[in-house]
């Protein structure tokens, strides 16, 4: 699916259908989401929402939904608790995410009204990244200034406390990968 929102809504197409858009509808699909990046909470991505997905019976059997088992294992579900220092963390949810030359995720502080999210995670599955390309995850500082940035890579697994200023910059046109990657949300 091709992943955005429209203010506080979040929408997803089918990438079949997207790959339809003739150049006029692409370009005015594009230009509203470029133009709600200006001044706000904005992204743009693909996506396979793995819990939603089991949530919905759909795919029954696919390969990403052994991911979504894993992460609500009691294994790792004690690991996080003990990482985390919250011994009420009791569900994880996932999806996989890929990125392509101009997908982005605006500034954002992974809050939820209707959820008490713990901490976030990112499994990175790029390889090859040339950090030319963008798609860093990086992280503010109450001024606006980039704190840190990782760029995208193969194996590796980054764990933050919500809520937390991040952004994953855009993706140049001129990238020739795609980042992948697993993320989601710890619950309490």
């Amino acid at each position: 699916y091709l992943a955005y929102n429209e203010h506080d809504q979040n929408f997803e197409i089918p990438m079949a259908e997207a790959r339809r858009f003739g150049p006029a509808r692409q370009n005015r699909f594009l230009r509203s989401i470029n133009q709600r990046a200006t001044s706000g909470f904005q992204h743009l991505y693909a996506q396979y929402y793995i819990t939603e997905a089991i949530r919905r019976g759909e795919n029954p059997g696919h390969p990403l939904h052994a991911v979504h088992e894993f992460v609500n294992g009691e294994a790792w579900l004690d690991f996080m608790r003990k990482l985390t220092g919250e011994p009420a963390v009791n569900a994880t949810d996932c999806l996989a995410s890929l990125y392509g030359p101009g997908h982005f995720l605006t500034d954002h502080d992974d809050s939820h009204p209707r959820r008490q999210r713990v901490a976030a995670y990112v499994l990175g599955m790029t390889r090859n990244w040339n950090r030319n390309w963008g798609g860093h995850l990086v992280f503010f500082d109450s001024a606006g200034n980039i704190e840190r940035g990782l760029i995208p890579a193969f194996n590796t697994l980054n764990i933050f406390l919500v809520p937390q200023s991040h952004a994953v910059q855009q993706v140049t046109p001129f990238a020739s990968g795609m980042r992948l990657s697993v993320t989601g949300w710890l619950h309490r």
